[in-house]
């Protein structure tokens, strides 16, 4: 088992908040025992189990529900809990067999995938994990009162999963279309316990495919109301003894703003294919997610001991550290390996009736971008830790990325001009543009929201609050608490905010994001982009099967989505961190969170905490 934040990315593009920064940079360089992609160069040690990990977090997640959590903090511990099919090698890359003992078979038509699932693998209470184990998490997931809006987008071609009668631990999974990413999705949800979630049996009565057939008829079904509403109970969602998995870890303590404990299981079932590739390692004993909200404070818990890893360094403190400060280099190893995120600044093309619409025109959208100095952000916020981006996809994905796309240049006369076209204009000579709307004078006045666990996110937003200022727009920083304005985002309620994506090595699928029902039912689309067309070229990318078919309807949308202007799109960030040293095998990844704590072990001399120190 290891760190599987890649596969969730490929399918699923988590939102993550601009903070000092989660999503940084390209780095410039690493050092102490890091190689040229920040991974460590050591000789082949034995591995030896034991040790904690501690690891620093900048907020508590939402929830451990296997599929009502939203946040990436929630989904780096969950990672430890639940399993999949099959998952993203930090290293290669490839997807590897987890649960499944071999990648699917598929059908000739491609729309049937058979897999069978280890004699291995059960649950802690020794009984197998079967077909239906997976089949009823497929239920939960497009049951329409779960509270799994982000990953039932991703499922409505799946029609049924079919048990073999003779081998219960042999399924296939029927789907109703041909799509690029099916393995993968597939292969990529928590497959959770039918027995544990579902004691009482109030779903055997259904299929997938009555839900597939049925769909929000079956959310007026008593049975499936009851189950529900038990799935979504607060204790499945942060109480231990209902956190519940087939990974080698279980949470044993979560302090609510301080931390979160795991213990790693003395029986896992993973442990009888150790050495059978990374899936199966998990050599620490206890994995503690230390919660510090200011990263100053974690910097310096760090340096006295009290951290043994730590991400999302901000720019300016990750050179301090490099040249000395804090005394952090005697102990810890830097690393700046490369990462899938992209940082942005969000607009809400389509505000609620109810909130002025001052940005549903996209001359004022594009003003915005013109208004802002991408590369004076990234080398005097960033410390030149980024690579300027042009749109939602990666720069690595070279299958998807447009190349032929330019940055929106700094431009305010540019911006000015727009803002005119747009009836914006200062008529009352007060310095600030204003403009009739419904009968009534408004004054150009915003906000801006950020979290407040950011260190970055309030600064570039105070850069373009000054530029704005010049040309007669007024920009109001709001830093607000992280559970608050993710749930302003899904309501619409918000006029900018900055934030990031997190994608994987794998294609990336556009529907989550920007494809319209995404905004309709309270999905990741914030922007509230999209049309008929850009829907339909969204649908046509997941049809495709081939790289050199899809690239160009990859283009044509970035073009879309550049003169739309939905977002202010920044860099693609490398990841800085800092593992202690003490650690062998702390390897790097370009899979979030850019380490995987699983492979870490210490030698007996060097390990800080025994077995029995627990």
């Amino acid at each position: 088992m290891r760190q599987r934040f890649g596969i969730l990315c490929a399918l699923f593009a988590v939102l993550i908040f601009l903070t000092g920064c989660g999503a940084d940079s390209d780095g410039t360089g690493s050092g102490n025992g890091a190689d040229s992609t920040g991974s460590e160069v050591t000789a082949p040690i034995e591995t030896v189990r034991g040790d904690w990990v501690r690891v620093y977090t900048p907020s508590d997640p939402d929830a451990l529900h296997p599929f009502a959590s939203f946040h990436a903090s929630a989904t780096y511990v969950k990672d430890h809990i639940y399993q999949y099919l099959a998952d993203i090698d930090p290293q290669t890359l490839k997807l590897t067999p987890v649960l499944a003992k071999s990648l699917a078979e598929v059908s000739e038509d491609g729309m049937a995938y058979t897999y069978e699932i280890r004699e291995e693998a059960v649950w802690d209470n020794g009984s197998p994990i079967t077909g239906e184990d997976y089949a009823f998490s497929m239920k939960a997931i497009k049951n329409p009162l779960t509270e799994a809006q982000h990953i039932r987008a991703y499922y409505p071609f799946v029609k049924d999963v079919q048990v073999d009668e003779s081998n219960p631990r042999r399924f296939t999974v029927i789907t109703d279309s041909r799509f690029f990413l099916t393995e993968t999705a597939l292969a990529g949800i928590d497959v959770i316990s039918k027995e544990f979630f579902d004691p009482n049996g109030l779903l055997d009565q259904f299929s997938v495919l009555d839900f597939y057939e049925m769909g929000d008829e079956l959310a007026n079904n008593e049975d499936v109301k009851t189950w529900s509403t038990e799935f979504h109970d607060v204790k499945f969602k942060r109480d231990p003894e209902f956190i519940y998995g087939s990974g080698p870890y279980k949470v044993t303590n979560w302090t609510t703003g301080d931390n979160i404990t795991l213990e790693r299981k003395s029986d896992w079932w993973g442990d009888k294919l150790e050495g059978q590739g990374s899936a199966f390692m998990a050599n620490v004993d206890k994995i503690i997610y230390k919660t510090i909200s200011d990263r100053q404070a974690a910097i310096r818990a760090a340096a006295a001991g009290e951290i043994d890893v730590l991400r999302d360094i901000p720019a300016s403190d990750f050179v301090e550290i490099q040249d000395g400060a804090y005394g952090i280099t005697e102990n810890f190893n830097l690393h700046t390996p490369d990462s899938y995120a992209m940082v942005y600044l969000g607009m809400n093309c389509r505000p609620p009736s109810d909130r002025t619409p001052f940005l549903e025109d996209k001359r004022v959208r594009t003003a915005l971008s013109h208004l802002l100095d991408v590369d004076r952000v990234i080398e005097n916020i960033y410390e030149g830790f980024g690579k300027r981006i042009v749109g939602p996809v990666p720069i690595h994905n070279k299958n998807e990325y447009n190349e032929k796309l330019t940055p929106i240049p700094f431009d305010p006369a540019k911006a000015a001009q727009l803002l005119d076209e747009a009836g914006w204009v200062d008529t009352n000579g007060d310095g600030t543009r204003d403009k009739e709307i419904k009968g009534k004078r408004v004054e150009f006045e915003i906000e801006f929201m950020v979290s407040n666990s950011s260190q970055t996110a309030d600064r570039v937003a105070g850069m373009l609050a000054k530029e704005a200022e010049k040309v007669g727009l007024i920009i109001n920083v709001n830093k607000t608490e992280f559970g608050n304005l993710t749930g302003k985002l899904r309501e619409h309620k918000f006029d900018m905010f900055g934030a990031g994506f997190i994608s994987s090595p794998i294609p990336m699928d556009m529907r989550q994001l920007w494809h319209t029902e995404s905004w309709l039912n309270q999905g990741s689309n914030y922007f509230g982009f999209g049309n008929a067309h850009t829907d339909s070229l969204i649908e046509q990318i997941r049809i495709t099967l081939t790289p050199e078919e899809r690239k160009p309807l990859y283009d044509e949308l970035q073009e879309i989505i550049q003169a739309e202007a939905p977002a202010i799109f920044l860099m693609s960030p490398t990841e800085r961190l800092i593992i202690h040293k003490r650690f062998r095998n702390a390897s790097t990844s370009v899979v979030r969170p850019g380490f995987d704590i699983h492979q870490f072990f210490a030698p007996e001399e060097e390990q800080m905490f025994k077995q029995e120190a627990g």
